[in-house]
């Protein structure tokens, strides 16, 4: 959590219940709409960066509308949202960069070698892109909340990872998904693609297929 300015009392006193309790509308409507525009001047930076996926920063923007909209009670709650928005390390572009880092260094602690700051918003869109889709491609095992564990998110990553090595483009990972997973042992084969024009399904397809002739 990073420190950022209260002109409410302090961080748990932005609770709906004290808000509404101990001030009155014109002083959450001022608190909340300055709140507001610090919100919408990090949004602008992060998406004026091109560094990081902006839809979901920009989804919780848009879940903050203008003060008038709410009476008091609601905008208690609202602001009580919004702080905790803010006070996010992941709400500044600061705070995404250094989460950006520690994200990688751990990846590559375990292995993932090939995901670095230059193909992170890849890594991130096929992440989200194949979460539901894997549902249909893997076996799941389940922790006692009923969330899918294990297997499923290492063998994306691990498909992500190999397909940066042999130079496979993002957009057919995800499109040609369920190939890429039932080829892995066979991908990990083929020689290592660092320079040149990222392959899709078709390329791919023919030098599996050269490598099955030649083996």
């Amino acid at each position: 959590m990073r420190e950022i300015r209260h002109d409410l009392g302090n961080h748990d006193d932005y609770n709906p219940l004290n808000l509404s309790r101990n001030y009155d509308i014109s002083q959450l409507r001022a608190e909340y709409s300055r709140m507001r525009d610090n919100l919408r001047r990090n949004v602008g930076r992060i998406e004026k960066s091109g560094e990081f996926p902006t839809a979901q920063v920009l989804k919780e923007y848009s879940n903050f509308g203008p003060a008038g909209k709410y009476d008091q009670m609601q905008l208690a709650m609202k602001l009580s949202e919004l702080e905790s928005v803010l006070s996010a390390n992941t709400s500044t572009l600061t705070g995404l960069k250094e989460q950006r880092k520690e994200v990688i260094s751990t990846l590559q602690d375990r292995g993932f070698t090939n995901i670095n700051k230059s193909n992170f918003t890849d890594y991130i869109n096929f992440m989200d892109s194949t979460r539901v889709l894997a549902l249909s491609v893997m076996r799941y095992s389940y922790n006692r909340y009923g969330q899918a564990v294990g297997a499923d998110r290492n063998k994306r990553l691990e498909l992500f990872n190999l397909g940066q090595a042999k130079g496979i483009t993002t957009n057919s990972l995800i499109k040609d998904f369920r190939f890429y997973m039932s080829h892995l042992d066979e991908l990990e084969k083929l020689p290592d693609r660092k320079k040149g024009r990222k392959l899709g399904i078709k390329a791919i397809k023919n030098r599996l297929k050269q490598m099955r002739e030649n083996s």
